[in-house]
């Protein structure tokens, strides 16, 4: 991770917080790239202006709770991990975040797991990358093939065939 570029997007109303999840993830060498909003409409123009690595978000803001950044998230149609990092303990809020979307739930106070987790949450997205091509190359090749191809599964029951079928 040394020297690793990261562009993050941390939704967060608490300028000194921001810092201390930012130290935290600097720590493991990342070379940091952030902005910071606290608004669905920040978090939106945020999104649309450039690609971000990862979203780290506050469990409860002011004016904006992390099921909203998640929603938000999904309507924009970005593909990015979005981390819960919230200053209270507990099962059911960790449920309900990860239940809406989001990649992970850490505690404040335990964020020495924070950097480990987002080289897993940008591996994962890249791993979903890699194979969503590979099935849009296989569809391609499936739909453009010139010999009859069919697949069947355990009862003998067609899955899968293309045109030339």
């Amino acid at each position: 991770m040394q020297n690793t570029p990261l562009q993050i997007l941390i939704v967060e109303d608490s300028e000194a917080e921001a810092a201390l999840i930012l130290r935290e993830i600097e720590h493991q060498g990342y070379q940091i790239a952030f902005r910071r909003v606290d608004t669905a409409p920040a978090m939106q123009r945020a999104l649309a202006e450039r690609p971000w690595d990862v979203i780290l978000c506050d469990y409860n803001l002011r004016h904006f709770a992390a099921t909203d950044a998640i929603r938000v998230l999904k309507q924009s149609g970005v593909e990015t991990p979005l981390i819960v990092i919230s200053g209270s303990e507990g099962e059911e809020p960790a449920v309900e975040v990860l239940k809406a979307g989001a990649s992970d739930y850490l505690v404040k106070g335990r964020l020495a797991r924070l950097p480990q987790e987002i080289a897993h949450a940008m591996e994962s997205k890249s791993l979903d990358r890699r194979l969503r091509n590979t099935e849009l190359r296989l569809a391609h090749i499936l739909e453009n093939a010139s010999e009859a191809i069919v697949a069947v599964n355990d009862q003998h029951r067609i899955v899968v065939f293309n045109k030339a079928a």
